[in-house]
């Protein structure tokens, strides 16, 4: 209809095209993530549930803020958390 939309997740894109076919691929591609390194996971685990910085992600886990910091890093450079408004990680 030629009117800008507010775009906040990869999931308002997929509800304006609602194609199933890329609705299907991307639930897909996010249930197949497999994880070789346990803390990766656990922090993967815990922002899919919810945004949060580098500390409180440490105060979760109990998991000291060097490693969460290495751990993120590597999590962004794969594709798999990005670094969202006020310092917050989440989910890609």
């Amino acid at each position: 209809d030629g009117q800008a939309k507010l775009i906040l997740s990869s999931e308002d894109i997929l509800s304006e095209y609602q194609s199933v076919e890329v609705i299907t691929w991307w639930y897909q591609t996010k249930s197949a993530i497999t994880f070789d390194d346990a803390i990766e996971e656990a922090i993967y685990t815990l922002l899919s549930s919810e945004s949060l910085d580098a500390s409180a992600i440490g105060e979760k886990l109990t998991i000291n803020i060097t490693t969460v910091a290495f751990k993120l890093s590597m999590m962004e450079v794969k594709g798999l958390v990005e670094m969202g408004i006020g310092g917050e990680y989440e989910v890609r």
